[in-house]
């Protein structure tokens, strides 16, 4: 894999590049969007057509987080149909089988492939990170990591080692999916952590001394890091959820990311004074808000783009202006959608 050049982002910044995060838009005008997820070059042109069309250099693939969870539960043998619903409830084994990638997860992965050997784009991985799989995998995640923060270990509470297990297995899951996508040409990887958030986390435990934050999300984040830098790829860190200023800086400054992304409750403008200089700042316009005119009018969303344009610019932080998440197809709102993006495209503050 020949390396990209670590000064990708802060170039791309620079030149002014805007773009959403908006694959799915692209998939479902397919007329067979279900056939395509699971069909690794019509998934690659996909992805490569939403690059087009927005001219970002960046082939960014669906932000499809149910593929990990299917895939540790797929070597349990548990049906790909139910395990977006299935939690553990009695503590899972230690290891997990070799197995074959389920289709949809073999087809995102092959459709990095096909761009990589297809088109002159950057080819991106995408994964959930280990702890947003963890709470995934649990009906409570609250309570075992309230436990935790109060020094309780598996021997006092069942959950806790149920949870303890089940961040084990999300972490070796996690890191055998970006290591098929950086075997497959991923030279940047989208590693996405919403749930690394106060929803759970608090931070009154951190500040008693709990250090859930650093064994559960830090830790398991730089290794990953390390893995996606050892092949001289990138790392494209997302964080949508409901964050306080030390989560943001520990992510910033912490795992330093090449990249990192936040959600539209996040004042980017003041985030950049806890930002590295060479950390890129991706986001972060309210697209969850875009499918509906009542919601967010037109109007606004120039009117927000052009007062994040001023004020990253004022910061003097590189800052590529983007979606807070994926933009989803949303039934009956294409063309709401469609027009919103169109307004934040081209909208630009007064000189």
């Amino acid at each position: 894999m020949i390396a990209v050049d670590r000064g990708l982002f802060p170039s791309l910044a620079r030149r002014g590049l805007r773009f959403p995060i908006a694959t799915d838009l692209a998939l479902h005008e397919h007329p067979d969007p279900e056939h395509a997820r699971r069909d690794p070059v019509a998934l690659g042109r996909i992805v490569a057509l939403s690059a087009q069309r927005w001219q970002c250099p960046l082939a960014i693939p669906l932000m499809d987080l149910r593929l990990e969870k299917a895939d540790l539960l797929n070597a349990l043998g548990v049906p790909e149909e139910q395990a977006e619903a299935f939690h553990f409830n009695e503590r899972p084994p230690a290891t997990l089988p070799p197995r074959m990638f389920l289709p949809a997860h073999a087809s995102a992965i092959g459709a990095i492939r096909w761009v990589r050997s297809h088109t002159s784009l950057v080819p991106c991985g995408m994964a959930l990170g280990p702890f947003s799989l963890l709470t995934r995998l649990l009906t409570d995640p609250i309570t075992p990591l309230a436990l935790l923060a109060r020094g309780l270990t598996a021997e006092d509470d069942p959950a806790i080692g149920i949870a303890l297990r089940a961040r084990q297995l999300a972490i070796e899951t996690v890191t055998r999916s970006v290591r098929a996508q950086l075997e497959a040409g991923a030279q940047v990887v989208i590693v996405c952590e919403p749930s690394a958030s106060i929803a759970y986390l608090s931070p009154r435990q951190h500040r008693s001394g709990a250090t859930l934050f650093e064994d559960f999300v830090l830790a398991p984040n730089r290794a990953l890091r390390d893995q996606i830098h050892a092949t001289g790829a990138l790392l494209f860190f997302h964080n949508c959820g409901e964050l306080t200023e030390a989560m943001v800086a520990a992510f910033a400054q912490d795992l330093h990311p090449e990249v990192l992304s936040l959600g539209s409750s996040r004042d980017l403008p003041a985030d950049a004074a806890l930002i590295p200089e060479d950390v890129v700042l991706y986001g972060n316009l309210p697209t969850r808000r875009f499918y509906s005119d009542g919601a967010l009018p037109v109007e606004e969303v120039e009117r927000l783009t052009c007062d994040l344009l001023h004020r990253m610019r004022a910061t003097g932080h590189a800052h590529i202006p983007g979606s807070e998440c994926d933009v989803l197809h949303v039934p009956g709102a294409t063309d709401t959608i469609e027009r919103k993006l169109a307004a934040f495209m081209k909208a630009e503050p007064a000189a």
